[in-house]
């Protein structure tokens, strides 16, 4: 009694709440609690008739709460279509347990004459999840090469290869982190360069919302990013158009008519052929081109729709924008710029947390250890061209870590041409150190602020090899000496980048994987490629 008093109850405070936060299909869960109230004081047949009546409401509005909420067959089929579809689905599911109802004495007749018959349907039932679940070339590994070579075998293999296994499922964070690398004897101002042109070119693409990067390491020893090493946080928008609170906006929409795919402001949008393109349905704008909302439209899709070549004559179909894997394959194309490498799908959360667990900057790699750093380059790069060969991990992410290769300058100052001058080691050391890196001569005080004045010689004479050939150093006599004349001035290779684990010098050949795998699996077939190749010498 107290259930059937609560219940009703409960369903009417429901009701209100959904009426008055949300829609007006909350004032049919008020009727379905104001009915359980009154369905003790009403007749048998009064009550068995409601009671039908109230399945099929409820099945009614499971079906439209299943439409609004799941639109199967996606947005641009429409509500009604998606509501058709549901309406099947239920009815088909409902049905079928109807007829096993009905049909259930029967049925258990026949399965308790039959009892053999009738466990073949668990045991094959048994089996194939086990074999969704762990794949069919475990299932099948103890049978001999020749009967697993065979074409129905090799074809179950095919159709069930297993689940894959990952650590951590992947969240969407609604951001990429894009993090290449450039060679390491680019420069600051190369480096700045290719920064700010794949900034545009990744800001150009349609679903991009911005693109910020940074290149190096900032001002902490906490950081250890080298020169080359570029960071870039992308945030892509939302596939819909929605409102602060993330529910999808409508707007008027007309579906018999052709429009070409525009932005919310309203400009064409390209294909990746370069031209606009059409799309069938159009949506409706004012004198001032923005969109109009209406609650009975459809929702504006932001994501680039697909390409359908009826409507574009002479133009190759193309599957648009479906999630955000696609989005990360127009960065990765728009970003392409020559001598700078690609980098593994990583979102900024993850990533920090990756790289606080291993230091690396993938999901995936390994840790190259050994005694000196060309010797760990060497193996690293070696690695690098093995794990290309991998068919689940991509060869676009395949990266080793250029450890040498950094350009330093050399100034070698040559004692007995100094000494033929008169001049000091000192006063050659003194003037280089203040023509490149400066000196502060004195501090200026502004009020209660200080600033030190620091004198050294312009970026034009400075900036380069020859520049510096041409500083002048005086002698004792008076006589200005080249600085070619007293040292010999060069480039050198070195690292541009020094890290260490448990006392050993370490280099990293970070990777990804494919789609279609899971991590582990990943690093399980690479493992036993390296150690099949290490047997094998």
């Amino acid at each position: 009694a107290f259930i059937q008093f609560v219940f009703p109850v409960l369903l009417i405070i429901a009701g209100l709440f959904v009426t008055w936060k949300m829609s007006n299909f909350g004032l049919i869960l008020v009727g379905f609690g104001v009915y359980r109230f009154a369905l003790k004081w009403l007749p048998l047949k009064m009550m068995l008739l409601l009671g039908r009546v109230e399945s099929w409401i409820a099945i009614l509005l499971v079906s439209l709460l299943l439409t609004h909420v799941w639109q199967p067959l996606g947005i641009e089929k429409g509500a009604f279509i998606n509501f058709i579809f549901v309406v099947l689905m239920i009815g088909v599911t409902l049905g079928l347990l109807q007829l096993f109802q009905a049909r259930y004495p029967a049925m258990l007749a026949w399965c308790l004459r039959h009892k053999l018959l009738f466990l073949q349907l668990p045991l094959f039932i048994t089996i194939l999840g086990a074999m969704i679940w762990l794949g069919a070339p475990k299932l099948t590994g103890w049978l001999p090469d020749s009967l697993r070579q065979t074409r129905p075998l090799v074809a179950l293999s095919h159709a069930f290869p297993g689940l894959g296994r990952e650590f951590m499922p992947p969240l969407d964070e609604g951001s990429f982190l894009y993090m290449p690398t450039t060679m390491p004897h680019a420069g600051i101002s190369e480096v700045q360069e290719v920064l700010a042109l794949q900034d545009r070119r990744i800001s150009a693409i349609p679903e991009v919302e911005i693109a910020v990067g940074k290149l190096g390491r900032v001002d902490s020893p906490l950081d250890p990013a080298p020169l080359s090493m570029i960071e870039t946080v992308i945030n892509y928008r939302p596939e819909y158009l929605v409102d602060e609170n993330g529910r999808k906006l409508r707007f008027k929409f007309t579906i018999d008519k052709k429009d070409f795919f525009r932005t919310p402001g309203g400009e064409p949008v390209a294909a990746p052929d370069g031209s606009p393109y059409l799309v069938q349905g159009r949506f409706e704008r004012d004198k001032a081109g923005r969109l109009i909302e209406d609650p009975e439209g459809r929702p504006f899709r932001v994501w680039r729709m697909a390409l359908d070549p009826e409507i574009n004559d002479g133009r190759e179909a193309w599957s648009g924008i479906e999630d955000p894997d696609d989005i990360w394959d127009e960065i990765i194309l728009a970003a392409d710029i020559p001598g700078v490498t690609s980098a593994p799908k990583l979102q900024p959360i993850s990533t920090r947390i990756v790289m606080l667990q291993t230091g690396m900057r993938a999901p995936m790699g390994i840790k190259v250890k050994g005694p000196d750093l060309p010797t760990i380059e060497n193996v690293a790069m070696q690695l690098e061209n093995l794990l290309k060969q991998i068919p689940s991990i991509s060869p676009l992410t395949v990266l080793a870590d250029r450890v040498v290769g950094k350009p330093y300058l050399e100034i070698n100052i040559d004692r007995k041409a100094i000494a033929r001058y008169g001049i000091q080691m000192a006063r050659v050391q003194e003037v280089i150190s203040v023509a490149v890196g400066g000196k502060a001569l004195t501090t200026t005080v502004e009020g209660r602020e200080r600033y030190p004045v620091r004198v050294r010689y312009l970026r034009e004479r400075r900036d380069s090899l020859e520049a510096l050939e041409k500083i002048l150093v005086s002698a004792p006599g008076g006589e200005q000496i080249p600085l070619i004349q007293l040292a010999d001035i060069r480039y050198v290779r070195g690292p541009q980048v020094i890290k260490s684990e448990d006392t050993f010098l370490t280099a990293y050949v970070l990777f990804d994987k494919q789609k279609g795998f899971a991590e582990v699996d990943v690093v399980e077939q690479a493992r036993s490629f390296l150690d099949d190749k290490i047997e094998r010498g």
